[in-house]
This record gives structure tokens, C-alpha cells and sequence, in this order.
């Protein structure tokens, strides 16, 4: 099968489309306004792995307790930088915002090529809409533990999070529709508290239970003692289940390729900035829960505990005060909360800002 390239004089005029003549260019209509740093920005904040991890590590507990996650997240990290660099080489063969459901348009050829890249299309869509509700959920637990934190009476409702869910997607919602011009500068912002809350983060989790006297735990419960919590007999199975939880964290590499057309040289940035973000997300997200898990000796206590956000128990017995632990949330919080973003702002391209996400046309030749 042989597709027919058509070629402008300035190949990052515009970006590829499907045609009757084979793969065409279309016009640029978009501004370029993302650089190297900030796509790199964007891929990190929707990824926003070492956050969303540390939301979610109750769940990642259960299936092999601290070795299990760790050994977990090497596994679908070496799967995930295998996929990654097959989209990072699609995204420089063809570059365009569209994305998933436009490369399998074309990849499935003249007999399949619409109704591959239909069902990809919205497997990809409706795998941004879940991330964004499960990144705005987070965001919203957190904030109701960092109040619960200094009301030793609060008793959780359910109603309690659905607001504060709310109140974060209604307010990165508008941010996206109305100053959608911002973003590169935001996703900026957000790689700064990514990288530097991680830093802190880490730094803090790592001294804190040495000069508080709680201890740290044995290098045997982190990297060597089995918890298989979830009920199943067979360990096999939930090491490949705990794989999921990893994949939550780093699986949206494809994210960056969704600005195509408000990028400068596409072929090549794109590509870097998906490598920039896997790698920044699985090598964060790795050395936050080593040093999370040293400082935490009691995890029983945590998976056994009823808190609505089981981190700040983690931060609690690592630092051994509610200010600390508050200042640790605020730093998992922010990264989390600017990680809304990414997600919903995805969803704009696929609404049809561009005209990349027009339903690809089956190539002929």
C-alpha cells in the first residue's frame, strides 16, 4: 500500500490530513504559540504521575504492598517508554492534533482505515474524559483532607467531595475555554511545582522521621515483603493487575501530539517533548514512593485506616506534625490540581479546533 505525500515548501505550515490524493498538508490555523518548553510542560502536567500516584496509593498497596508497586512501575514504565517511542515516531511521520484516531486512518489503510480510526477516535475520547474526572476527583479529596486535617471531629460526606469536584473542573473548565491563550504559560507554571514539590517532597519524606525519632522502615518491607491484599490466591495475577496503577500515572503519552498545529516544528518537537514527559514521570514518580515508603514504617495503619486521602496518614508519620503534613498536601494538591488541564484541554482539540480533527477520509494509491 502506497500513499502519495503532497509537500508544501515549509512542511510546518500546516498539518497532515487525509485526501483523495493520499496524505495532504492542510493550511495552518492555529497559532503557533507553544515552544519546546512548555509542550514539555503540558506532557508532564497531563501525565502529573508522581501526584496522581501518591493519590491513588492505597489502591496500588493492595496488590503486593511497597515492593509490588515498585516493581510494578518498572514493568509498565519499560512497556510505556516501548509505546511511547512507536507514538513519538508517528508524531514525527505525521504530525496532527487529531492524534490517535488519525494515524489509525491511515495505518489501517483504504478497507479499514475509517473504521479503525472511528473506534479509536473514541476509545481516545472517552479515555481523556475519564482522566479528567478521576484527576478532578483527586484534586477534590484533597482538598477535603487538608480541612479534615485540622477538624479532628469532620465526618466525611459524599456531598463534601462532589462540591469540591465541582468547584476544580468548573474552574479549570473556564480557564481552558477563556484563556486558552494561557495555557503555555500555565502548563509552566505547573512543570515548576511537578519538579520542585516533587523535590521538596522527596527531601522532606526522606529526613523528617530522623529528626522526629519516628524511624524509617527495613529495606526487607520495601523492597522484599509480598502483601497481597486483594483477595485473589494467585500472585501472578496481581502483579499484572497492579500494573494498572502504574499505567494510570504514566499512560498518556500521546498527550503532546494534540497541539501539533500550535507548535514550531512538530516533527521534532513532539517527539522530544514525549520523551521529556515519560521519562521526568516515571523517574519522579519512582524516587517519591522509595522515599515514601522508607518514611512510613506502619502501612498497615494506613490501609487500615478510614481517611478519605490515605497519603497525608503516609506524610503524618513521616513528618509527625499536621503542619507538615499540610505543607506535603499543598504540594501534591497544586501539581494535581494544574494537572486538570492538560485533560480538558485535549478534549477542546477534540472538539474540533482544528482542522486535523475532521474524520479521517480512507487514503487511496
Amino acid at each position: 500500500m502506497a500513499f502519495k505525500a503532497v509537500k508544501p515548501e515549509n512542511a510546518h505550515e500546516g498539518a497532515l490530513a487525509i485526501g483523495d490524493g493520499g496524505i495532504e498538508h492542510n493550511k495552518q490555523s492555529m497559532d503557533r504559540q507553544f515552544g519546546i518548553w512548555s509542550a514539555v510542560a503540558l506532557g508532564v502536567m497531563c501525565g502529573c504521575a508522581w501526584p496522581l500516584f501518591g493519590g491513588t496509593i492505597v489502591i496500588s498497596l493492595y496488590n503486593g504492598g511497597p515492593p509490588g508497586v515498585l516493581y510494578e512501575l518498572i514493568a509498565i514504565g519499560a512497556v510505556y517508554f516501548v509505546v511511547s517511542a512507536s507514538i513519538a515516531e508517528l508524531a514525527s511521520a505525521i504530525p496532527s492534533s487529531a492524534g490517535v484516531y488519525h494515524w489509525a486512518g491511515i495505518l489501517g489503510g483504504p478497507k479499514y482505515g475509517r473504521v479503525v480510526g472511528f473506534f479509536a477516535g473514541w476509545y481516545n475520547c472517552w479515555a481523556w474524559i475519564f482522566s479528567t474526572a478521576a484527576t478532578s476527583s483527586i484534586s477534590a479529596v484533597q482538598l477535603v483532607s487538608m480541612y479534615a486535617l485540622f477538624h479532628d471531629d469532620y465526618q466525611s460526606e459524599r456531598w463534601h467531595v462532589f462540591v469540591a469536584y465541582l468547584l476544580c473542573s468548573w474552574i479549570c473548565a473556564s480557564t481552558v475555554i477563556f484563556g486558552h491563550h494561557l495555557l503555555p504559560l500555565l502548563n509552566q507554571v505547573g512543570l515548576f511545582w511537578v519538579c520542585v514539590g516533587g523535590f521538596i517532597t522527596i527531601i522532606a519524606v526522606a529526613v523528617m522521621p530522623s529528626t522526629t525519632g519516628n524511624g524509617y522502615a527495613s529495606s526487607h518491607q520495601v523492597w522484599a515483603e509480598w502483601q497481597n491484599d486483594t483477595g485473589y490466591s494467585s500472585n501472578g495475577f496481581v502483579f499484572l493487575l497492579g500494573l494498572l496503577n502504574g499505567a494510570f500515572a504514566l499512560g498518556v503519552p500521546d498527550c503532546v501530539s494534540h497541539i501539533s498545529e500550535e507548535i514550531s516544528n512538530p516533527s521534532r518537537m513532539v517527539p522530544q517533548a514525549i520523551f521529556a514527559q515519560v521519562t521526568i514521570g516515571f523517574f519522579s514518580t519512582f524516587v517519591y514512593l522509595i522515599a515514601v515508603f522508607y518514611a512510613a514504617p506502619d502501612l498497615t495503619a494506613v490501609t487500615d485506616a478510614a481517611s478519605i486521602f490515605p497519603i497525608a496518614d503516609l506524610y503524618r508519620q513521616a513528618t509527625g506534625s499536621k503542619a507538615g503534613t499540610l505543607g506535603l498536601q499543598l504540594l501534591i494538591f497544586l501539581p494535581s490540581f494544574w494537572g486538570i488541564l492538560g485533560p480538558m484541554s485535549h478534549q477542546v482539540e477534540h472538539c474540533g479546533l482544528s482542522d486535523a480533527t475532521m474524520p479521517p477520509r480512507s487514503p487511496t494509491g
